[in-house]
């Protein structure tokens, strides 16, 4: 041990960032004069990029720098709708 602990809180490490791509595309198709049909999707983690989260930062702890568990994978959503 350190003569001194200075003044650093307990846990003075962070876990990584977030890099997130959500993504949405559309298309409207005439299917008459008044009617239409549009189509949208919607992607979450669009990229299914792997996302750490709970990483243990305890210096004291045997897992330090382990990550722990990791954030929900891409979620895709579909709608279609009939406007008329």
């Amino acid at each position: 041990q350190t003569i001194r602990r200075g003044h650093a809180n307990s846990t003075p490490f962070r876990g990584p960032g977030i890099w997130n791509v959500d993504l949405s595309l559309g298309k409207t198709f005439a299917l008459r004069e008044n009617t239409k049909l549009e189509f949208k999707t919607d992607m979450l983690n669009a990229f299914n990029h792997t996302q750490y989260n709970s990483i243990a930062t305890n210096l004291s702890g045997l897992a330090f720098g382990e990550a722990n568990g990791t954030a929900s994978a891409r979620a895709v959503q579909f709608q279609l709708r009939l406007a008329f």
